[in-house]
């Protein structure tokens, strides 16, 4: 494992526990717009995806949430090759 990889998985498992310890202080303000910017560095990565979707539902944008997941769903599923993860949250931020 290259020195670049090792620091960015260390960065990112760090910006996971971050978001996590706001969720669990019911801080989802935070915990959304953390994992926005953490979407930059890691768009394909499911726990930053599902906490984003955690923290809208809490921030009582269930429905915002709810179309977040069936967009994402469309995309594991190849109904939308062309979307990815990192544009999914772009989408939610100018939705915002």
């Amino acid at each position: 494992m290259s020195t670049a990889v090792f620091y960015h998985s260390m960065f990112i498992q760090m910006v996971k526990c971050f978001i996590q310890h706001k969720i669990d202080q019911h801080d989802y303000i935070t915990a959304y717009r953390t994992s926005i910017d953490a979407l930059n560095f890691a768009p394909y990565n499911s726990d930053i995806n599902t906490a984003m979707v955690i923290s809208m539902f809490h921030q009582s944008r269930a429905e915002l949430a709810k179309q977040f997941l069936e967009t994402a769903q469309k995309y594991i599923s190849g109904e939308t090759a062309h979307l990815s993860p990192f544009s999914l949250g772009k989408t939610t931020v100018s939705l915002i």
